[in-house]
């Protein structure tokens, strides 16, 4: 058999790949004896590196309490370490074996990683050369920074949600005392507000909008943001960066094409009076151009990977938060499945909007940039074909709307959904009695006839907005040429590349334009979702066992009521 390959393409038939002996304390022992037995462990690597037959269909032998990890039963054969000097291709040591746990691995390296490694993703190298070597455990993974572990981020988003529960009833009070006053702004939004029948429908007691009442409400966007305010604004600043680099290199490239045109100008002159360019010339606009898709490349992967971090981040903190305050409100507040709802779905709509909410910013900013260079390279032809995408932001913002509503109406039935579910499956012994199945599959049928109503209206709207965002770049570089070519002018290679790469790039900000402005509003309307969880009252009183009473529980002269 062949020891140069680490798995065969052979699979037998699917099964586990985990056989382990049912004695945990003997697994236990023989992980100990791989970090102890280090010289047999060795030597066990390099006997089967060296081609020979594989003792069962793993290649490996498990011993008497052991265990054989292979995902999928995959046929292992061995990766043949260095025997030779000049076999650098291969490794000198066999890879050392997983840690026994999760608490024995260790910390993540970008924690104390240089700048140089987190712009280039080094301290991601030696997890990535372990799973070359070998199959990767979970035990391999790293575990978090004491700085960006759940219960920190959870704590610490408490600490800035009170903060600002205080700083807004402050405010409150003085706005009802009169201390502070509104200013004109303020009084000509809520007289626009004041003018709406939904306003006026209004009762008293109501919890009223800000613009309409002057009332502060914490905001719980800002709580998230006073946590992770520097991954997300220094991100977009690298996505400005790196959107200058890449829009300007169009302006190299034509730079390039220009200098091919006078070198073949000059090499083919029959007079010999045109000079030629230099070749340094050619070289050093090689270089820039190399060093501009560098940069791009490169800053871009940051924003994104900052990006996702605020997300990740802030969906460990959500979900930490969320399970220590569900521990404290009242059953009223606690809605059965509502709280499991929150986190599925509210708190992943904040994750994957956090990937996409800087794009709002940066890609108008994006197509600003395309615009100037394309009226410095076709003049008010350009003019012709940006008219298409100007007249299509009003049907987009239109899309963006009818998605946000048709959101807001499926959310409705998406929470009667999850709270009749969690009835039905909590009195399950009364519903198999008494042979309710078919009414309560009945009533989930139309809850989620109707769920499923509302969210494929949104995805037929989602995938017009969509279509129409990746069409609109091929129609305005096409209006934009035949008008150039209409008024005279001389379609010139340098222009018409230089043209055609601009347009190109347009397509990538107005086709995440629409991603990005429905993944935040579906953001925005989850916060608000979870601003009544977090604005909702906890229980302060708190019990204390005592381990040496002889009661577990004592009551006396008792009175119970059904929260209302």
């Amino acid at each position: 058999m062949r020891s140069g390959s680490l798995w065969a393409d052979e699979l037998p038939p699917p099964s586990l790949g985990l056989r382990s002996r049912s004695n945990s304390s003997a697994n236990q022992h023989q992980r100990q004896k791989h970090h102890v037995a280090g010289e047999s462990e060795h030597a066990a690597h390099a006997s089967s590196a060296s081609g020979s037959a594989p003792d069962d269909e793993c290649g490996t032998k498990p011993e008497d309490g052991g265990y054989d990890y292979n995902p999928g039963d995959r046929r292992f054969v061995g990766r043949a370490l260095r025997q030779h000097w000049y076999q650098f291709w291969r490794f000198r040591d066999p890879p050392l074996p997983p840690p026994p746990s999760m608490e024995d691995a260790g910390v993540t390296p970008y924690a104390r990683a240089g700048w140089l490694s987190v712009l280039f993703y080094e301290w991601m190298t030696p997890m990535m050369v372990l799973g070359y070597r070998r199959p990767l455990e979970s035990s391999d993974l790293w575990r978090m920074d004491s700085q960006h572990e759940a219960k920190t981020l959870s704590r610490r988003l408490n600490a800035d949600w009170e903060r600002r529960v205080r700083e807004a009833e402050e405010k409150n009070r003085k706005i009802i005392d009169g201390t502070t006053q509104p200013g004109f702004a303020t009084k000509a939004a809520w007289a626009v507000g004041i003018a709406k029948d939904r306003y006026l429908l209004r009762k008293e007691t109501a919890r009223r909008p800000r613009n309409y009442s002057g009332h502060h409400r914490p905001s719980l966007i800002m709580a998230i943001h006073d946590q992770f305010a520097w991954l997300l604004w220094t991100g977009l600043l690298i996505k400005l960066v790196g959107d200058v680099a890449q829009l300007t290199a169009p302006l190299v490239v034509r730079r390039i094409i220009t200098y091919g045109q006078q070198a073949y100008a000059a090499a083919h002159d029959p007079m010999h009076t045109l000079p030629a360019p230099s070749v340094g010339l050619g070289v050093g606009l090689s270089f820039v151009l190399f060093a501009m898709t560098i940069i791009a490349s490169v800053f871009q992967h940051q924003f994104f990977f900052r990006s996702m971090s605020v997300g990740v981040f802030s969906r460990a903190a959500l979900i930490s938060a969320i399970f220590e305050r569900g521990l404290q409100m009242n059953g009223k507040d606690r809605a059965a499945g509502k709280l499991t709802n929150h986190i599925s779905t509210d708190v992943s709509r904040i994750d994957f909007a956090s990937n996409w909410f800087t794009l709002v910013v940066s890609a108008p900013i994006q197509i600003i940039i395309c615009l100037v260079i394309l009226l410095t390279q076709l003049g008010p032809s350009a003019l012709a074909g940006f008219a298409i995408l100007v007249l299509a932001a009003p049907v987009q913002t239109l899309a963006m709307g009818q998605m946000f509503k048709a959101r807001r109406k499926s959310m409705v039935w998406t929470d009667k959904r999850a709270k009749g579910i969690a009835e039905i499956l909590s009195s399950m012994r009364i519903v198999k009695s008494f042979s309710f199945e078919p009414d309560f599959l009945d009533r989930l049928h139309t809850v989620r006839k109707n769920e499923l109503r509302g969210i494929r209206t949104l995805l037929l709207i989602r995938s017009a907005a969509n279509a129409v965002a990746f069409s609109l770049p091929v129609l305005a570089a096409v209006l934009a040429f035949v008008t150039y070519s209409l008024t005279g002018h001389s379609l010139n290679p340098a222009n018409i590349f230089t043209s055609l790469t601009l347009f190109n790039l347009l397509r990538m900000p107005l086709l995440f334009l629409p991603l990005a402005l429905s993944a935040t509003t579906d953001a925005m309307n989850a916060f608000g979702r979870l601003q009544r969880v977090f604005e909702a009252p906890l229980v302060k009183d708190t019990s204390e066992r005592e381990p040496d009473s002889k009661y577990g529980l004592v009551l006396q002269d008792a009175s119970f009521q059904w929260d209302q």
